[in-house]
Parts: structure tokens; C-alpha cells; sequence
């Protein structure tokens, strides 16, 4: 089990909490003009899109294969 805040590039951060089996969020800050949409909230995943309009972050945190993986996605709209 943990809590962590990760870094979603030069969007913000979010931070999630584990607690050996499914995830919650604990906090999401946005940065200056960017916007978050929290696409799922829990359980076994967390998915929340941050956007400034020209540019998306993805960020992603899952249970595969038995392991977490986090993954932060960035792409221009």
C-alpha cells in the first residue's frame, strides 16, 4: 500500500492512493490555465485528462499483470 503524487508533466499533478488492491485519488492539481477531466475514478484504475487547450496530458494508473503501472501521455489536439 502507498500514497504518491506523480507529476503529469508541465500540466500538474495527481496523487493516488493504493491500498494493495484498488486505487483512489487522493488530490488532482491543475497548473496555471491547464484543465483536468477525471475520466476514472478508482477501483482499478485511474485515467484524468489534463488539457490548455492546445496540448493533452493522459495520465493513466492501473493494475497489469498484477503490478502497477503508471503512464503519462502527452499529445497536441
Amino acid at each position: 500500500p502507498f500514497t504518491t503524487t506523480y507529476p503529469v508533466g508541465e500540466a500538474g499533478s495527481v496523487t493516488v492512493d493504493f491500498d494493495g488492491s484498488v486505487f483512489s485519488i487522493v488530490a488532482v492539481e491543475a497548473a496555471a490555465g491547464w484543465q483536468f477531466e477525471v475520466e476514472a475514478a478508482g477501483g482499478f484504475e485511474i485515467e484524468i485528462d489534463f488539457r490548455d487547450g492546445t496540448t493533452r496530458y493522459q495520465f493513466d494508473a492501473e493494475i497489469e499483470d498484477g503490478e502497477v503501472r503508471v503512464r503519462v501521455r502527452q499529445s497536441d489536439d
